[in-house]
């Protein structure tokens, strides 16, 4: 019974964050404080999607290098991340000089290790991923019997942002 209740409140979980996606950033209200990441990489630890990078303000950690909670969303100007648990304002991504290890080709979806258990992995990359969320967290839902919940993720997967000018093919 308890790990249905922690799966519960992780899928609710997302759902307050898509929610936050679809209604969008608030600068000048909500969002005005939210925490800043400098240096950010879109990483994979594991199995989760996340952001690495330089954080200031953020409520509980101040200023350091942080992995963020599972990356939900880039918006498509690359200046604000919605994560499982809050919005970050981002700076300037993380420059990969990919001169050196490939220096007769232009690499535009270069991976790094950045720790051992830590691979950055290309913004256009973590998009897709990040665009199939929805779709995936109502199938689970469905799969484990919160029925309550499947209509408002299957909700925000129809609306869900596209990129671009194209929805991507679910």
């Amino acid at each position: 019974m308890h790990a249905a209740a922690s799966l519960r409140a992780f899928i609710e979980l997302h759902l307050t964050a898509f929610r936050a996606v679809i209604a969008g950033t608030d600068p000048e209200g909500t969002d005005m404080d939210a925490p800043r990441l400098e240096e950010w990489t879109p990483v994979l630890r594991g199995a989760q999607l996340s952001l690495a990078g330089n954080v200031e303000g953020h409520p509980a950690l101040g200023k350091t290098q942080i992995v963020t909670s599972p990356l939900i969303h880039v918006s498509e100007d690359d200046q604000w991340a919605r994560t499982l648990s809050r919005w970050y304002r981002l700076g300037a991504p993380l420059a990969t000089d990919t001169a050196n290890a490939f220096p007769e080709t232009a690499v535009a979806g270069y991976c790094e290790i950045l720790a051992p258990d830590v691979l950055s992995v290309p913004l256009h990359f973590a998009r897709r991923l990040t665009d199939k969320r929805p779709v995936r967290m109502a199938k689970q839902a469905f799969e484990l019997g919160f029925d309550d919940l499947v209509p408002a993720l299957t909700l925000v997967a129809r609306t869900w942002p596209t990129i671009g000018d194209e929805k991507i093919t679910r």
